[in-house]
């Protein structure tokens, strides 16, 4: 039979070293390098010389022109059948305003739909009115953008008010004439 083998930790003996010896390095992967996108790079057409004094266009401007007011309610009026649309430049005229545009509706509700119109699309181009009178009756409504003034009216209101003839001439002033 077998004896119980004894701790053999306790009987080994410890082993001899061997000198060390250079083992050569072990290659590193090498690293990646982050990926570069590449893009295309335009190059500037070549100038054409037709002269010592050639003119060089500036690239044009990729903005859209943004319209002025008066052609933004202008078009809010035609695209609501507004009939008559007048714009009167009364700045020689008034203190208050240097633009009026006038236009006639068929009915009061049409009077209103205009001015629905009008509000919605200068609304849509970031301006708001100072304010606006007489939507109640939609006889003859105001609409008040300061720089211009909206008149937006009945037939039988403009033919009474004859706004167009009241602000196209300028006074004549007694104070303008030369003094002798």
């Amino acid at each position: 039979m077998k004896q119980p083998a004894a701790n053999k930790t306790a009987a080994r003996k410890p082993a001899a070293r061997k000198p060390a010896t250079k083992k050569p390095a072990a290659k590193k992967p090498a690293a990646k390098k982050p990926a570069v996108k590449k893009t295309a790079v335009k190059k500037p057409a070549p100038r054409q010389a037709t002269g010592a004094a050639s003119a060089v266009k500036a690239p044009r401007s990729r903005k859209k022109a943004v319209p002025s007011l008066a052609d933004v309610v202008t078009l809010a009026l035609e695209d609501g059948k507004g009939v008559d649309i007048v714009t009167l430049d009364v700045r020689g005229l008034s203190s208050f305003t240097d633009t009026m545009i006038v236009a006639t509706g068929n009915t009061g509700r049409h009077v209103n739909a205009l001015v629905d119109r009008v509000l919605e699309a200068t609304g849509k181009a970031g301006i708001k009115p100072i304010g606006h009178e007489g939507r109640e009756h939609g006889e003859w409504v105001l609409i008040d953008y300061a720089d211009l003034v909206v008149h937006v009216m009945q037939k039988d209101a403009r033919a009474l008010y004859e706004l167009e003839k009241l602000w196209s001439e300028l006074p004549e002033r007694a104070d303008s004439e030369p003094a002798e």
